[in-house]
């Protein structure tokens, strides 16, 4: 290759870089413990506070949407693993939908146990539906339901960027 070419090239991706185009996955992938979330998230609308049973520590949905902010460096294709267990009526499954900045990304029937347990729901986020900034994630659910003044719908233990 020779040196103008080598030049050029090296201007194209400084000039992709500088106009936030070109963006290499963070090195590191992003664990939200909802619970505790770190500095760059913040829970939203749709959620109660923080609580723990004998197993692990969550937070409930009390609407049928709630959102996750999250500020991130990268517009890099990612999966979002969402660690979660929805309040269960014996009559009726609950499903778990899943929107990155307003963009449908997956939906899920969530399982139904006699035990009251998380599962794992994963979701490949395609290059360019994060952006380098502020991310809103929104899960949504099917139904929710009233105990006492409270409204649960599902019980969300752990969000996970892992980037590609």
């Amino acid at each position: 290759m020779s040196d103008a070419l080598m030049r050029k090239c090296l201007y194209i991706i400084v000039f992709l870089c500088a106009c936030g185009l070109a963006h290499a996955a963070p090195t590191q992938d992003l664990v939200i413990d909802m619970v505790a979330p770190p500095p760059q998230v913040e829970l939203g609308f749709g959620w109660l506070g923080p609580e723990r049973n004998e197993s692990f520590s969550f937070v409930w949905m009390s609407h049928l949407e709630a959102d996750i902010w999250v500020t991130l460096d990268s517009t890099a294709a990612a999966d979002i693993e969402i660690t979660a267990v929805p309040y269960y009526l014996n009559y009726r499954s609950q499903s778990l939908g899943l929107y990155v900045n307003g963009r449908f990304v997956r939906e899920w029937v969530c399982p139904i146990h006699s035990e009251w347990r998380l599962d794992t729901y994963t979701a490949d986020v395609p290059a360019g539906t994060l952006k380098a900034g502020r991310n809103r994630i929104t899960l949504r659910a099917s139904y929710r339901i009233a105990e006492g003044k409270r409204q649960h719908a599902i019980a969300v233990n752990r969000l996970s960027l892992k980037w590609k």
